[in-house]
């Protein structure tokens, strides 16, 4: 697919990107706010894993509701849109180190724990993808618009697959 035919894809999933790189600052006010919570609950290594973990947390919660945003409201590229959110949650748990930085409070100990999210986010998809419901609503969603053979006027455009001749 050239540049110039991808680009309006990207540009059609770039707010929802957008919008899961904001969710990903909130994750870290979110964990600022929670963190006197736990400030009293031992030493200052119990402190901060104990940080981590919430963080962790919420990244796991985040995940598992990104991807029901997606299982519930399939767009006409569903294929793309999982991949936006993974490629989003990513970037909004990446975006969380720095944020978290600026807000204070204790230090992230396991930098890992950054990418709870998109493993959430992927596994939940990859886990919904198995089931019958999903495959179906997905399915549908990814018909290709146009042609009554979803051929080259088609959404699909030139390299939609046409059924073979004895089909038609």
């Amino acid at each position: 697919m050239s540049l110039k035919r991808a680009w309006p894809v990207v540009r059609a999933q770039a707010p929802f990107v957008a919008r899961l790189v904001l969710v990903g600052v909130l994750l870290a006010a979110a964990r600022r706010g929670l963190y006197p919570l736990t400030r009293h609950l031992g030493d200052s290594d119990e402190v901060n894993a104990s940080a981590d973990v919430t963080l962790a947390l919420l990244g796991i919660v985040a995940g598992i509701l990104t991807a029901t945003w997606v299982l519930v409201r399939p767009t006409a590229r569903p294929v793309t849109r999982c991949a936006s959110a993974v490629l989003g949650s990513l970037l909004g748990g990446l975006i969380t180190w720095p944020v978290l930085y600026l807000f204070g409070g204790a230090s992230l100990l396991g930098p890992g724990v950054l990418l709870a999210w998109p493993i959430a986010t992927a596994l939940g998809l990859f886990t919904a993808s198995l089931l019958p419901w999903t495959s179906e609503r997905f399915d549908a969603a990814g018909e290709p618009h146009g042609g009554p053979d979803g051929g080259p006027d088609g959404e699909w455009g030139d390299w939609a697959q046409r059924p073979p001749s004895h089909a038609r």
